[in-house]
């Protein structure tokens, strides 16, 4: 997932350089902090600057596709961390006590099922 957020973020930020006329490392940084939802706004896509309808639904798709997918990616990236992390502590007493208080907890709400078998004479 990592691989394919850089490759993402770096191809939304090529694109983004060439319709804003701004540097590589610009269009990297504001993708990367609205992606993360940091989102100073310092800087502010204003689009190609053409008035012709097309464009306009072409930019608004685009903004919202990338937006909306590297939002997903980076929050995939942060939940992997997350669960990365919280595998690397041993778990306390407390949390031993708790999941064998739902495993003891669900076998006692199973019902035993009747039996079907039914033998003709």
């Amino acid at each position: 997932m990592f691989v394919i957020t850089v490759i993402f973020l770096c191809s939304i930020s090529v694109i983004s350089a060439r319709v804003e006329n701004w540097e590589f490392s610009l269009a990297l940084y504001v993708w990367f902090v609205t992606f993360t939802t940091i989102g100073f706004g310092d800087y502010v896509p204003q689009g190609s600057g053409k008035n012709h309808p097309i464009y306009s639904f072409f930019e608004i798709a685009y903004a919202l596709t990338a937006f909306f997918l590297g939002l997903v990616l980076i929050a995939t990236i942060l939940h992997a961390l997350s669960d990365w992390i919280d595998s690397k502590k041993p778990p306390t007493k407390d949390d031993i006590k708790r999941s064998l208080g739902r495993v003891t907890a669900s076998l006692s709400t199973q019902k035993e099922e009747p039996s079907t078998n039914i033998e003709e004479t």
